[in-house]
């Protein structure tokens, strides 16, 4: 088991042959975003028309060329290579960079400077964040396991979900010691995440809840404006059985 960050990612590789299965998403929305100064937003794609774009790869060049064509939008995208720091925002070398909005904006608000964030869901790109995925073999092997594993990870998530303060902690105080980070940033990122991995469908179901016609619908949609065709039926791979073992009937677990 383990989580795969884009569905473009998953499906690509179900297309290529991979048997994986997707058991729940933890994110309702697509985490990217489009990150520009307040003082001069990018408010949307034809906003991006002849401005110069920071990207942390090469391939972004591609996708956004394809997703500006298909919205009928000149492709004059002037792309800047700058890696992951989005310092290069705050000194005008770029007009906006792709980021996260649990990321960059956080980073350079300590920094003393206000963005807007144009969320993908925004720009025709709606999606799900961070898949839990499972090998087909595996899961009918060892279905037990599975169940139990996602049940630990939902209460955990719960838990969370009650005071983002102690996750955060751990985090600055144990698993990140050594990388200088601020409980104050910590927990306002934490909050973010807690805002995304909510929506009309998990007050109907419960966390990590998903919905395959979402995505062969709208996700699908956006990844085909992206130059992303042909991919496999999602009801083929998306598994909610698992979920519904374990909730079983509920909406919540603690």
């Amino acid at each position: 088991m383990g989580t795969a960050t884009s569905l473009a990612t998953v499906a690509t590789a179900i297309k290529a042959g991979t048997d994986l299965v997707v058991l729940g998403v933890a994110f309702q929305k697509n985490m990217g975003a489009l990150v520009s100064l307040a003082s001069k937003p990018i408010k949307s794609l034809a906003d991006l028309a002849g401005k110069r774009l920071g990207i942390d790869s090469v391939s972004y060049e591609a996708l956004f060329n394809s997703l500006m064509k298909a919205n009928g939008l000149p492709e004059t995208i002037k792309y800047v290579t700058i890696g992951f720091d989005p310092a290069p925002l705050a000194e005008g070398q770029v007009d906006a960079l792709t980021g996260f909005v649990n990321d960059e904006p956080l980073t350079l608000q300590d920094r003393g400077i206000q963005t807007f964030s144009l969320s993908f869901d925004d720009i025709g790109q709606p999606s799900y964040t961070d898949h839990v995925i499972v090998e087909r073999q595996y899961l009918e092997s060892h279905r037990e396991i599975v169940v139990g594993y996602m049940r630990a990870l939902i209460k955990g998530y719960e838990l969370n979900l009650k005071d983002p303060k102690p996750a955060a902690q751990l985090t600055v105080s144990k698993y990140g010691a050594d990388l200088g980070l601020t409980l104050d940033k910590e927990t306002r990122e934490n909050s973010v995440f807690i805002a995304a991995q909510t929506s009309p469908l998990t007050q109907q179901h419960g966390l990590f809840w998903m919905d395959p016609d979402f995505v062969a619908g709208p996700v699908y949609k956006g990844l085909a404006d992206f130059g992303l065709t042909g991919l496999p039926d999602p009801h083929t791979y998306m598994d909610l059985t698992v979920l519904q073992d374990v909730y079983q009937g509920r909406t919540s677990l603690l």
